[in-house]
């Protein structure tokens, strides 16, 4: 989650860093929106690795604990689930000033709309939240380390040993991609 977390401050930095709109590339602001996003809802999301709980945020302001609704909802309901007031077709029928009836409607037309990424504002808030959440799994984490170490102090040497070397993402085969990770 730390790892997940700091990708999200890394973005938010990138996306507080366009500030030329002369040069602003709405692709680049949508991904990295996404990827944001995403990510700091993962840390929240049930799944292979064990999740944060959203009761995690009781002692943050206000402010921060609706930035964590909001951009939680707007994983579910705009990134991940498209379907949502932030995207929306309209049909409308073009109809001239100059119209007396109906029958004279030629053209009908369909517009449609959505939200791109994050508002300009988004990123600094965004990025405050995951420094603060951040904070506090880093806390868990130095709490979880020493009772493990002192667990490992109490084992001996030989079977530590025993277990080896692990070799993260050794498994690197496209056909990987679809295999489920054990749960913890």
């Amino acid at each position: 989650m730390d790892i997940d977390l700091t990708g999200v401050i890394s973005y938010c930095d990138y996306l507080l860093e366009q500030s030329d709109i002369s040069k602003f590339n709405f692709i680049v602001w949508e991904a990295m929106s996404s990827a944001a996003v995403v990510r700091y809802a993962r840390c929240f999301s049930p799944g292979a690795r064990e999740q944060l709980q959203h009761n995690l945020l009781d002692g943050a302001d206000s402010e921060l604990r609706g930035a964590h609704e909001y951009f939680i909802e707007l994983r579910s309901k705009h990134f991940a689930h498209s379907v949502n007031p932030f995207e929306e077709t309209e049909v409308t029928v073009q109809i001239g000033d100059h119209f007396k009836f109906s029958k004279e409607i030629t053209h009908i037309n369909s517009v449609h709309g959505r939200k791109i990424g994050l508002s300009f504002s988004d990123p600094e808030q965004l990025k405050r939240l995951a420094e603060w959440v951040r904070l506090k799994v880093r806390t868990m984490m130095n709490e979880e380390t020493g009772k493990l170490l002192a667990f490992a102090r109490t084992r001996p040497l030989a079977e530590l040993k025993a277990y080896g070397i692990p070799s993260p993402g050794s498994d690197t085969k496209r056909s990987s991609v679809k295999k489920k990770r054990a749960r913890p």
